[in-house]
């Protein structure tokens, strides 16, 4: 007998990224100590720590398993423990939601369908941790071992020690609206939230950035035990090749257990290794509607997606969302997915080993005339900003590298 959906409490991307050509160095022109930031795709990030090529980087999971399991690179810090500039640290902080367009949210059945799904994803990961990893291993390196360098590392064992630092919730609590609003606040200090969200309050703000309907119809269903629905056309949902989007990756490689386990359930339409491309969403036992799954090059371009309707759904982060909000309003953020989950990651010989002695590091670099080169995914990206952010509550200047 099939269970009723209930509620829980690659390959890498490796498009290549051209480090940009060194500018200045040394101290910024107001004599102070600075760090030099050059954007690097999140999948190259490993290699090119390994070559030598930059000093550090500020990256997600699976990267940082990767760099420490290779023994390229050490943490200095997991960002729910990065300084702020207000005093406080990043702990418990957003990081990848569930968020839809307009067409998205027009059926909430089908919306509610899978955010309901997304919640079982998750529930998934947190009662088997290790069959996750295999499944979320093949979905992002397939049938081969990840090579950096002249380092190749067992896929497995970089999940089995990615998913650890990954907090897998979609429970809408305090903490996570309330991070979601710092992010806002942060990225109006630091003057990248300059529209929409620029003046508004924290109930205008939610306003503008949420829909919980589609959450609350999953939980409603779940309680009263009977799932809506949904009629749909052919619906498209996009994602991030990285570890922070497990659940998607297990409800379509593991499609069997949520088939015999619920009544709701995605199936790929050819079973291979590596990532998914198409699938048919079933509920019930009937075929609803068949689903594209669409890997992005980063937020921006899944949230480019979502405005342009080349897709309905997505799991990204929230201050891509934010950003698109600001710019444009009409998506809106459905359930969060995970929080957490990234760090800041030196060179397994860097004379640091701690955020003080990070630090201290940056600081003598910067007197000797050669500032500390750090990597970003993105401009704007939740590790962008934390890093900025940390960097600024130490006293040192983040300056992105001229071309």
């Amino acid at each position: 007998m099939q269970k009723k959906l209930f509620l829980a409490g690659g390959i890498l991307f490796l498009a290549f990224a051209v480090i940009i050509t060194a500018g200045c160095v040394g101290s910024d022109s107001t004599g102070g100590p600075t760090v030099e930031v050059v954007e690097i795709a999140a999948g190259q990030q490993v290699s090119s720590l390994g070559m030598g090529q930059i000093d550090g980087m500020i990256n997600w999971q699976p990267n940082i398993a990767a760099a420490t399991e290779s023994g390229i690179g050490k943490v200095i810090s997991y960002s729910q423990d990065l300084p702020r500039s207000d005093g406080k640290t990043w702990k418990e902080h957003t990081c990848c939601v569930f968020g839809a367009n307009e067409k998205g949210i027009e059926n909430n059945d089908l919306a509610a369908v899978l955010t309901g799904l997304m919640l079982l994803g998750n529930e998934y990961i947190t009662e088997h941790p290790k069959e996750s990893a295999v499944f979320v291993s093949d979905w992002l390196y397939g049938n081969t071992d990840p090579t950096f360098g002249d380092k190749t590392v067992s896929g497995t064992s970089i999940i089995e020690a990615s998913l650890p630092t990954i907090r897998f919730s979609t429970d809408i609590t305090d903490r996570w609206l309330e991070s979601n609003y710092e992010f806002v606040e942060t990225q109006r200090s630091l003057g990248t939230i300059v529209n929409y969200l620029k003046d508004t309050s924290r109930e205008e703000t939610e306003e503008l950035i949420y829909d919980f309907d589609s959450y609350y119809t999953a939980v409603e269903a779940i309680e009263n035990g009977v799932l809506p629905q949904p009629v749909s056309k052919d619906i498209a949902i996009g994602y991030l090749l990285s570890d922070h989007d497990s659940p998607l990756f297990i409800l379509l490689k593991n499609w069997e257990y949520f088939k015999n386990n619920y009544n709701a359930y995605l199936k790929p339409v050819a079973e291979k290794a590596g990532p998914v491309e198409k699938a048919e969403l079933y509920v019930n036992g009937q075929k609803i509607c068949n689903v594209s799954i669409v890997a992005g090059s980063g937020g921006p371009n899944l949230m480019t997606m979502l405005q342009t309707n080349a897709i309905q759904y997505a799991v990204a982060g929230t201050p891509p969302f934010l950003s698109s909000i600001d710019t444009q309003p009409g998506l809106k953020i459905l359930a969060p997915i995970m929080t957490e989950g990234s760090a800041l990651v030196v060179t397994a010989d860097a004379p640091a080993n701690n955020w003080a002695e990070f630090v201290a590091w940056a600081k003598e670099s910067s007197a000797a005339g050669k500032n500390l080169i750090i990597a970003i995914p993105q401009v704007k990206s939740i590790q962008d900003v934390q890093l900025k952010d940390a960097l600024e509550s130490a006293g040192i200047t983040y300056k992105i590298k001229s071309a």
